[in-house]
């Protein structure tokens, strides 16, 4: 099973995660209470998925794979796969641990998700952070600094040693959630884009 693809994919990977422009800084109360009022709203969303795109870069390596990402309360299931279905793994877990299912049926378990995806694939991808940031929050109780655009929506997140960048907003229930996420910090660059957001419906 193999979700790394050499060029000419690592082209495509390149150009994904190549920047676009970061709107300006909006200075002043305004945009912190309305960001205020925002992240309130955005904290009570806990049950969703998004249909998008995962893209990996690390030096001169990349990675680029579809994304399903089904959350519900504490519990979520990521499923990864490569073009045209090629490979794939899914990722399910709650706060008691977290599963790896390989597309050989191979299982594997461990405390956090970033032990697994750093273990067997190599990445090094923060989902403990990722299910705040993807909301366009910033992970509680963590030092960070940011900047807002007019509405009070996070544009740049400095935080545990990664700069993130929102952009592209869409709609889904009355709340504006970010269609892509960009994270990078020295040597690796992971990209998710969200091409659908959608409520789910509560487990309860």
């Amino acid at each position: 099973m193999a979700l790394s693809y050499r060029t000419p994919l690592l082209l495509f990977v390149l150009v994904l995660l190549a920047g676009c422009g970061v709107a300006p800084e909006v200075p002043g109360p305004e945009a912190e209470a309305r960001g205020q009022v925002r992240t309130a709203a955005l904290a009570a969303l806990n049950h969703w998925e998004l249909d998008g795109r995962i893209a990996i870069q690390r030096e001169q390596e990349g990675w680029f794979a579809s994304l399903h990402w089904l959350q519900q309360g504490a519990s979520y299931q990521f499923k990864v796969s490569g073009p045209a279905g090629q490979g794939g793994v899914r990722l399910s877990g709650d706060e008691r641990g977290v599963t790896l299912t390989r597309s050989d049926g191979t299982v594997y378990h461990a405390l956090l998700p970033e032990e697994l995806l750093a273990s067997h694939f190599g990445w090094q991808v923060p989902v403990t952070g990722l299910y705040y940031w993807i909301r366009g929050l910033p992970v509680p109780s963590s030092d960070e600094s940011h900047q807002r655009d007019a509405e009070g929506r996070l544009v740049v997140l400095r935080q545990d040693g990664w700069k993130i960048q929102f952009d592209r907003y869409q709609a889904l229930g009355g709340l504006e959630l970010p269609g892509r996420v960009t994270l990078e910090r020295p040597s690796l660059s992971v990209r998710v884009i969200a091409d659908r957001w959608l409520e789910a419906v509560s487990e309860h």
